[in-house]
């Protein structure tokens, strides 16, 4: 049993390794081609921010193509159905309460309220764009697609059994969406929504329930940040 999790935590890892590589490679590659050019900005904020922009458009591409591809194979796993509208709105409510929160915590914190890798003042609407809308579904589609059912994944077992390898997947699940998060503050609630969206997504037997919330908190995170801006 623990050998058998040990394997499956393993494998829910390549996904992460293979997306934080590709990262790696094509930051390596766009200073090498703006250096070789001569194009390289003296700003690298600047730079920084056209450079996320095309990545982070990219690994959403790439995740809409992996995720198209898979889903038409023969794995019994959670993948995108139709939710109650209901519930989408409940969910929606939840994630603007839940940042409202953190935000307000951060801020007597003295935290620096910064949710983002681009600058929303610069670029407010590709922000919305790509962090709020993009990001999130690229994520969603790694951690509860691909991790989720890779830590879930087994064969018939009884009731009280799956309802403890559910916990234990999303409590690993959380874990493994943390620990990419920047510091311990943002560890700490990345593991909690990581936990809540997985947890949810097996609920509705659908991952819509995770992009709609995080779609929802990165939004409103990018418009809080607008606020405190001004």
């Amino acid at each position: 049993m623990k050998n058998n999790w040990i394997k499956k935590i393993l494998f829910s890892i390549i996904p992460i390794a293979i997306y934080i590589l590709f990262e790696a490679i094509f930051i390596g590659i766009y200073y090498l081609i703006k250096y070789q050019t001569g194009h390289l900005e003296t700003d690298f904020i600047v730079s920084y921010n056209k450079l996320f922009i095309w990545l982070e458009l990219l690994l959403f591409l790439i995740s809409l193509i992996s995720f198209y591809i898979t889903k038409k194979k023969a794995f019994n796993w959670i993948t995108i159905k139709k939710i109650d509208i209901n519930h989408i709105m409940k969910y929606i409510v939840i994630a603007v309460i839940s940042n409202i929160l953190i935000t307000l915590f951060l801020y007597f914190m003295r935290y620096d309220i910064n949710f983002t890798n681009i600058d929303v003042n610069t670029y407010p609407l590709l922000s919305l764009l790509i962090l709020g809308i993009c990001t999130p579904i690229t994520e969603e589609i790694i951690y509860r697609y691909y991790v989720y059912n890779i830590l879930n994944h087994s064969g018939s077992i009884s009731p009280e059994r799956e309802e403890k390898q559910n916990n234990i997947t999303a409590i690993i699940d959380g874990i493994l969406f943390a620990v990419v998060h920047n510091n311990i503050l943002q560890m700490g609630y990345s593991f909690a929504f990581g936990y809540i969206f997985s947890k949810l997504d097996k609920k509705e037997n659908s991952i819509l329930p995770g992009i709609i919330m995080h779609i929802t908190i990165n939004i409103t995170s990018i418009i809080i940040t607008l606020f405190f801006a001004s």
